[in-house]
């Protein structure tokens, strides 16, 4: 069921800009982002941990590895074709991100996947997500924007089910920030869209939730342990 939805939401989205030019030029406004604040993300070099990792922890450390490094990868193909500011800067986030998730599966001693050229995912979801934002994002600026507002959702929708499956407090660290990252990520997204004259709907996230990311709204219910972030 998750996939089949997920198929169909990149489905009725992709078709919403098959008649934008891919030529249009695009504006973009001030929008705060910060890439030092971004790295409170890391752990420190020498940093011990403690205890060990369950499988499922070890399973969401290594999806939201590629996870993050499939949002570089769009962004960094995205601002190769359209020189939006805003994919060069959240796509250099994006690496700090993936930094952040290799520093915490080093200390635990996890195998980082062997596969780091850009494009290509050992995870098939993944790799099933990246071409659907590819394909997303070539048809026009509008569209490789919303492909950038579609990554952070899902983002923040697996950190915070990875959130509610944890009390490694390691984990639980990296995690949260690297959620108030992907908020401001998503803000900035949604900010440029409506710059240009384009209104963003949510996909993966629950409306209530967006509208408090987008407004600056996100209050202790939203970050509890258990709160459920996605669409019914």
């Amino acid at each position: 069921m998750k996939t089949k939805y997920i198929i169909f939401a990149f489905a009725l989205i992709s078709s919403m800009f098959i008649f934008q030019s891919c030529t249009e030029t695009s504006a973009e406004p001030e929008y705060e982002f910060e890439l030092e604040a971004e790295k409170s993300a890391l752990l420190s070099q020498d940093c011990i941990v403690e205890g060990s990792l369950s499988n499922s922890e070890t399973e969401a450390l290594l999806f939201m590895w590629q996870e993050e490094k499939m949002a570089k990868d769009v962004y960094t193909y995205l601002y190769g074709k359209y020189q939006l500011r805003v994919f060069d800067n959240i796509s250099k986030s994006e690496a700090i991100h993936q930094q952040a998730v290799t520093r915490l599966l080093e200390a635990y001693m996890v195998p980082l996947p062997e596969n780091d050229q850009p494009g290509i995912f050992d995870n098939q979801e993944i790799q099933d997500l990246y071409d659907n934002l590819i394909s997303i994002g070539n048809e026009s600026n509008i569209g490789g924007l919303t492909a950038g507002a579609m990554i952070e959702e899902k983002d923040i929708l697996d950190l915070k089910n990875n959130l509610n499956e944890t009390d490694n407090p390691w984990l639980t660290r990296v995690f949260s920030n690297l959620l108030k990252a992907s908020e401001n990520h998503l803000r900035a997204f949604n900010s440029v869209l409506k710059f240009n004259g384009a209104e963003y709907s949510p996909t993966f996230l629950n409306d209530e939730y967006f509208q408090a990311i987008i407004s600056r709204t996100v209050t202790d219910e939203y970050r509890v342990k258990g709160y459920y972030a996605g669409r019914d």
